[in-house]
């Protein structure tokens, strides 16, 4: 594939030195390699070599959705790909899947979903801080993904709109308050997944879960 204005590319040198660029005309880079011409890669295919004003070699990557994920803008923790594999396997989430998140965040996972269920699945993703969302909108679009996802900013504890969804991912520092909401939006065998960093989190969730019915309910 040849690289055309406006399509993003990943400059590598090196694991320590790489940058997620846009590309556009007369667009230079510098940086302590030398300086990079980024318009010049206009036509050029992804895999070929450009070297620097100081004769570095830099690769063309067609950028991954890790790619997009690591590069994004954020301005919370995000869950990382290590775990993406996990979710998405525990949760049975692939093409047409559609999945409830609560917590949108700055949407690094939102992203990595989206990549899975698409282009027959959606995701419907909720925040109540103005700010976090527009950070996801630009990542999602940047990546290519936002036409695959709905964002709220509204309050999950006020009601969810979702109904038969396959899969309810929530991102909370009190996901177990929500349990009740999200069991109303989920399908019958519905997978509910709570990311919680802590040990009073998960105990707190997995009472309330088995409250509501629950079962094969498990932590990693």
């Amino acid at each position: 594939m040849r690289i055309q204005e406006g399509y993003y590319v990943l400059l590598f040198h090196s694991n320590r030195k790489k940058w997620l660029v846009k590309v556009t005309p007369q667009k230079k880079m510098h940086t302590h390699l030398g300086v990079i011409d980024v318009s010049a890669v206009i036509g050029m295919k992804y895999g070929s070599i450009i070297k620097t004003s100081e004769g570095k070699n830099v690769y063309l990557i067609e950028p991954t959705v890790h790619d997009f994920i690591m590069k994004s803008e954020r301005k919370t923790q995000i869950v990382y790909p290590k775990d993406f594999g996990y979710i998405a396997s525990r949760t049975g989430m692939q093409n047409g899947s559609i999945v409830l998140e609560i917590g949108t965040g700055s949407a690094a996972l939102t992203t990595f979903m989206a990549s899975i269920v698409k282009p027959s699945g959606h995701i419907y993703t909720y925040d109540v801080n103005p700010d976090f969302m527009a950070i996801a909108r630009r990542n999602l679009e940047k990546a290519g993904m936002l036409q695959h996802v709905t964002m709220h900013q509204q309050d999950p504890h006020l009601g969810l709109d979702i109904r038969e969804a396959d899969v309810a991912i929530v991102d909370l520092g009190d996901p177990w308050t929500v349990v009740t909401e999200v069991h109303v939006s989920l399908k019958g065998s519905g997978a509910f997944v709570a990311i919680c960093p802590t040990m009073n989190q998960l105990e707190k969730t997995a009472t309330v879960l088995k409250q509501c019915g629950y079962t094969d309910i498990d932590c990693v």
